[in-house]
């Protein structure tokens, strides 16, 4: 596999956790906690964002387990 392969790998999963993260916010969490989780999931969004930008992905769309991503490489 290429490198390039590999980071947009690493940035399909990472998107996959940020999803799986947002969607624990609903379960039964004290409003601590879902302040805590909150900031941790904008400080993983915005470093999933800057990977995104270095791979050249332009747009990744997620709901559940389903994924659509549309890069800049040919």
């Amino acid at each position: 596999m290429t490198r390039g392969v590999l980071m947009d790998m690493f940035v399909i999963e990472f998107w996959r956790y940020l999803i799986g993260r947002a969607c624990s916010l609903d379960r039964k969490t004290t409003p601590t906690e879902r302040v805590v989780a909150c900031k941790q999931l904008v400080d993983a969004l915005t470093l999933m964002l800057a990977l995104a930008a270095i791979t050249g992905i332009r747009n990744i769309c997620g709901h559940r387990n389903q994924l659509s991503i549309n890069t800049s490489a040919p």
